[in-house]
């Protein structure tokens, strides 16, 4: 079964038509060398699951990495130099390093100083969206109780942050 085209370069789709093989080849590279690599930091493997079934209904093309928790997160980073995902999501409440305290970490990396960090809870108050800023998150989202919900919610947010990263 073809994969979908991606959603994220739909902007483009005007330079695929009417063009024979091309549209075909460029397809396949972009596929290759610009899958998004995303970081997911939870330390819920049932959340790792819905996360993964809501990401593969955003765009199967993508890499999901995970980690359990905010320490396993940065050991990632200064063990493997060259891990550069193009957006992290972090949970907010975990043992050993919540997300909030990982973040903190995270930006003091100068590979990370860029790269958008979205904090994410099923709570929704004014004042955890205040705090996520306030430690260097480029957003917060509220956990959505369905999968569908949840896709497009990781939709918006994943496109959002690409227009704002690129």
């Amino acid at each position: 079964m073809p994969r979908p085209f991606p959603f994220f370069l739909n902007k483009f789709r005007f330079l695929f038509s009417g063009l024979g093989f091309i549209p075909l080849i460029l397809y396949l590279w972009v596929n290759n060398i610009f899958s998004m690599l995303v970081f997911l930091v939870d330390d819920d493997y049932e959340d790792h699951e819905i996360f993964q079934m809501a990401f593969s209904k955003v765009e199967p093309s993508f890499k999901l990495v995970t980690a359990e928790n905010g320490i396993e997160a940065i050991e990632k980073f200064k063990n493997d130099p060259s891990f550069k995902p193009d957006i992290i999501f972090l949970d907010v409440n975990m043992p050993r390093m919540n997300g909030k305290e990982c973040i903190k970490e995270l930006r003091t990396m100068p590979s990370l100083v860029n790269t958008p960090i979205i904090l994410y809870s099923t709570h929704d108050s004014q004042r955890e969206v205040i705090q996520a800023k306030e430690v260097g998150a480029s957003d917060f989202m509220t956990k959505p109780a369905s999968i569908s919900e949840f896709s497009k919610a990781l939709r918006d947010t994943i496109t959002k942050h690409l227009k704002s990263h690129a």
